[in-house]
């Protein structure tokens, strides 16, 4: 089976971006010259993360997700974050980028309680629609300040307190994982290539363009759904 990925880059880039904000002093809406910040933002510095079912949590009559970062660097870190929290995170995106398509595939808001069936569709949905973020260019530029601060990159993280769970009402699913895999020699992009999975099922998926023979490549293993996919 191929071997699962700890810490190795994913979406982060070597290179610091710049983010240029814009000023809110005079000339902001269009009257003279205004001003604008130029701020440089270290790399986004994630590996993956992953919203797992068994992370649920409730406090107050409001549902927590559990979102498990793993940067490049340090030690994995779990956050703390509500549906709202991503819609806004959602919101500030699309203002920066509205041709991103950022509000695609977003779980959508429910008229009533969200609980049972709902509730793991949302979290599924949550954890697919970041991880698609992520892995978008605008992650590694015009994203990457809301992104960090969202994840909390950087920050002191201490084990949380411990929260009552949700009740189950189902068995637990199987979460998903990292794997890492070598291209073999002479595959590439475009190519469809067959990777054996922890559980022993052998899944297949397509190389992506620019990935050659002899590189590695990571691929996020979805064992609910029985795909991978790769982390490009």
């Amino acid at each position: 089976a191929a071997p699962v990925a700890t810490a190795t880059p994913v979406f982060g880039t070597a290179t610091a971006p710049v983010v240029v904000v814009k000023g809110k002093g005079k000339g902001w809406k269009g009257k003279g010259k205004g001003k604008t910040e130029v701020i440089e933002v270290p790399p986004l510095g994630v590996s993956a993360v992953g919203i797992p079912a068994s992370a649920l949590s409730k406090h107050e009559g409001v549902t927590f997700f559990g979102v498990d970062v793993v940067p490049e660097t340090g030690a994995s870190y779990r956050v703390q974050k509500r549906y709202n929290d991503f819609d806004q995170l959602k919101d500030s995106l699309n203002y920066m980028a509205p041709g991103s398509r950022v509000t695609s595939d977003f779980p959508p808001k429910h008229l009533f309680s969200c609980e049972g069936p709902k509730l793991e569709d949302r979290r599924h949905g949550l954890e697919r629609w970041l991880t698609r973020v992520l892995n978008d260019p605008h992650s590694r530029g015009l994203w990457c300040l809301e992104l960090r601060q969202f994840l909390e990159v950087g920050g002191v993280h201490t084990l949380p307190d411990q929260a009552p769970p949700l009740a189950a009402s189902a068995p637990a699913e199987a979460e998903g994982q990292v794997l890492q895999i070598a291209i073999p020699a002479g595959v590439s992009g475009g190519q469809t290539l067959s990777v054996t999975v922890p559980d022993g099922q052998q899944l297949n998926f397509t190389v992506p363009p620019g990935v050659s023979g002899g590189s590695e490549l990571q691929l996020w293993y979805d064992p609910v759904a029985g795909t991978v996919s790769p982390l490009v």
